[in-house]
């Protein structure tokens, strides 16, 4: 893919309401096409399909852009701090965005996945972090803490349903150690919360 705005006739510096309101009238324009006969329908339903893959795109390069300019870095740095704040939507945007998937990347999809209770996508991607970067303690550790959650080695305080996606292991786990050598950032904190802050705390530094 070029330039994504070129296929909305849009400049880069657009606004959000004009790139909106471009985008719902191509959409509409060419949902009607794509049920005209012949050829032309054809092209419709691909101007439709083109039309949101490019959509799609400038919004993943706009959160980028947002989230490197509002906390500087790297690019990983900067989804790094958006999820410390709990801004998971835009940290994932933000890294669907990057085509270099380093371990520290998977690393990072990790911990949104933790956060969002998907225990086992979470540790799917710490093992690919592992497999890219086998000397990193932090992801082993972090490993180890989530396997013992999951296999009931620790056992998880009352909580309730995990949020949306399809069904994970219950509640944030009680480590018995400091969590992925994070004591001085989470020592402090109550047993039943100590590996969400460890969680919350992975990438740091």
């Amino acid at each position: 893919m070029n330039n994504p705005y070129e296929f909305l006739n849009l400049n880069p510096d657009c606004t959000e309401d004009e790139l909106e309101s471009r985008y719902l009238e191509l959409k509409m324009r060419y949902s009607e096409d794509r049920f005209l006969e012949g050829e032309e329908g054809r092209i419709g339903a691909e101007n439709l399909s083109r039309l949101e893959e490019n959509y799609r795109e400038i919004k993943r390069l706009r959160a980028d852009t947002a989230a490197k300019q509002e906390f500087g870095g790297d690019d990983l740095e900067a989804i790094d701090a958006l999820i410390k704040q709990g801004r998971l939507d835009e940290a994932q945007t933000a890294l669907d965005a990057l085509s270099a998937r380093s371990g520290r990347w998977h690393y990072l999809q990790a911990i949104i996945y933790y956060k969002r209770n998907w225990y086992t996508d979470s540790l799917r991607q710490l093992n690919v972090a592992i497999s890219l970067d086998p000397n990193n303690d932090r992801y082993k550790k972090s490993k180890e803490a989530l396997e013992r959650t999951m296999n009931g080695t620790v056992p998880p305080p009352q909580a309730g349903a995990p949020q949306g996606g399809a069904q994970q292991q219950q509640a944030p786990p009680q480590p018995a150690d400091d969590a992925m050598g994070m004591a001085t950032c989470c020592q402090t904190l109550c047993c039943a919360d100590c590996l969400c802050n460890a969680m919350r705390c992975f990438g740091c530094g």
